[in-house]
């Protein structure tokens, strides 16, 4: 399989700092680009106790036959320079090569990470999802998310928690949090953790993006 791309590459480079820093966990160590059977093209990152999703709104062609993918090494991301516009992503399944040009005709290139990426859509909690509130966890956590959206946020100037199940109120619940931001093509998970019921003004409940239901 061969793919060649024309992605916004700071969509990749954002959505990188949510991958892992564990040497131990290679396959986690950058983006993953998760192509579907009929050729949609997803970005996923994940450090275990966060995962992000974004739709760059791209198709393979031609598609594979079966769900496939590979991992864009964060030691590679990390020594593009942001570029702002389109970059060409290029992709070899013989090889495992990955090779990416930006402007300026410069290129950079590497190898995938070897392995294979886990399952992530089973972690997704089932819509639809009402407002968490009040939740207990590390703040850095939460930034990341931030981070993870920066360039294509506007409109909010932060990000809303969910849940997929309502609890009573002051009762400890154990569940992932969905992640949304004003971003449309982004969707998140916070792994599990205590949850309290909170006041607020946001939607009552949200639904999964239509390029997730499947």
């Amino acid at each position: 399989m061969k793919i060649n791309l024309e992605v916004f590459f700071d969509q990749i480079r954002d959505l990188s700092v949510l991958s892992s820093e564990d040497e131990t966990r290679q396959i986690l160590n950058g983006v993953f680009v998760d192509i579907a059977p009929a050729g949609e093209v997803l970005f996923v990152a994940t450090d275990g106790r966060r995962l992000g999703v974004i739709n760059p709104g791209l198709v393979v062609s031609p598609a594979p036959e079966k769900r496939t993918g590979f991992v864009i090494p964060r030691e590679l991301i990390e020594v593009i320079p942001e570029c702002g516009l389109k970059a060409i992503l290029e992709y070899g399944s013989e090889t495992q090569r990955i090779r990416i040009s930006v402007a300026g005709g410069l290129s950079f290139s590497g190898r995938a990470h070897e392995g294979n990426y886990p399952n992530w859509r089973e972690v997704l909690p089932p819509p639809p999802y009402v407002q968490a509130g009040k939740i207990v966890c590390d703040y850095n956590l939460l930034e990341g998310f931030v981070s993870a959206c920066g360039k294509s946020m506007h409109g909010w100037s932060g990000i809303a928690l969910y849940r997929n199940v309502p609890t009573q109120s002051g009762e400890d619940y154990r569940a992932p949090i969905v992640v949304a931001t004003s971003n449309p093509d982004f969707f998140g998970i916070l792994m599990p953790m205590k949850s309290l019921d909170g006041d607020g003004n946001l939607p009552p409940k949200i639904d999964r993006p239509t390029w997730l239901r499947n």
